[in-house]
């Protein structure tokens, strides 16, 4: 996802209504998705966005998968607690793009 990344310090992201996402130090990103054709530089926080929705997605599957109610209820509300950030951010539709 990150061609050119080689490693770094990340911030945590702490959202009002508690949710949160982990950010690399930096100012921008390139980002490549060859699932979906996603391929632009963005900030460093939308970077920390995309990545930190694609963990959420993977753990929440995995947790729903082997029957652990209590966290794939959990991580569902992190995913909608991140998704309410989105909506207002001022890169949304490249993250929209990155996740589709």
């Amino acid at each position: 996802m990150m061609p050119e990344y080689e490693g770094g310090f990340w911030h945590f992201i702490r959202l009002p209504d508690g949710g949160g996402y982990m950010m690399p130090d930096g100012d921008r990103f390139h980002m490549v998705n060859g699932a979906n054709w996603f391929d632009r530089t963005v900030s460093a926080d939308a970077c920390g966005i995309i990545l930190t929705s694609l963990v959420i997605n993977r753990q929440l599957w995995l947790y729903h998968d082997s029957g652990d109610a209590g966290l794939t209820q959990l991580y569902r509300m992190r995913d909608a607690q991140l998704w309410s950030h989105i909506e207002f951010h001022p890169e949304c539709n490249a993250i929209y793009a990155a996740l589709d």
